[in-house]
């Protein structure tokens, strides 16, 4: 049942990570106020690293792995840092480069490669063939996350409604929740 459970889990995670990846390319695009959206996002990654690694590996404080958001946060950086230079420059690919080896030696979730499809739905904003294609490429092997694909092709280019603050808020709770499914259920993997 525990194995299910997490190749489900797995699943799910593939299929939201480029859709969140995707709105936070968005985010940057329609944001008012670019310096807020990363104190804010930054805000939300320290906040959610607690019960990161409680979920992901059952203690406290584990210095292997931080959260997704602390992958977004970077993401944005690098945006912020591509509108200062011109597409396809070699100052670009540095830029890129510098988030990718940031990502990796921060050991940040999805890594570089997380950093390389904010880039992709950030270059390819406008150009929806190239941008899918060129996700289709990164995304290849993991064929759950080729279905966001679709999701995102159908995305009208309007702001969504409702309580952002509650998206950023379902983060660290599901990973709580994960916490305590695990703890009553495996309570010897978790150490106690």
């Amino acid at each position: 049942l525990i194995r299910l459970v997490h190749v489900v889990l797995d699943l799910l995670y593939n299929l939201f990570f480029p859709l969140f990846c995707f709105l936070l390319v968005e985010g940057f695009y329609h944001t008012g106020d670019l310096c807020k959206y990363v104190q804010r996002m930054l805000g939300f990654a320290f906040l959610a690293e607690i019960p990161y690694d409680l979920a992901i590996y059952g203690k406290i404080v584990k210095l292997d792995g931080q959260n997704v958001l602390f992958t977004f946060v970077i993401g944005l950086l690098v945006m912020w840092m591509l509108t200062k230079v011109e597409l396809w420059s070699i100052p670009m690919y540095g830029i890129i480069l510098f988030g990718c080896a940031a990502a990796y030696l921060l050991r940040v979730d999805y890594s570089w490669y997380g950093i390389l499809l904010i880039v992709v739905f950030y270059v390819f904003h406008d150009q929806k063939t190239k941008r899918n294609l060129a996700a289709a490429v990164l995304l290849f092997w993991q064929p759950a996350s080729l279905v966001a694909l679709l999701c995102i092709q159908w995305y009208n280019g309007e702001r969504g409604r409702g309580n952002r603050t509650v998206f950023y808020w379902f983060y660290p709770v599901h990973l709580l929740i994960l916490y305590a499914l695990q703890y009553i259920l495996m309570p010897a993997r978790m150490g106690f």
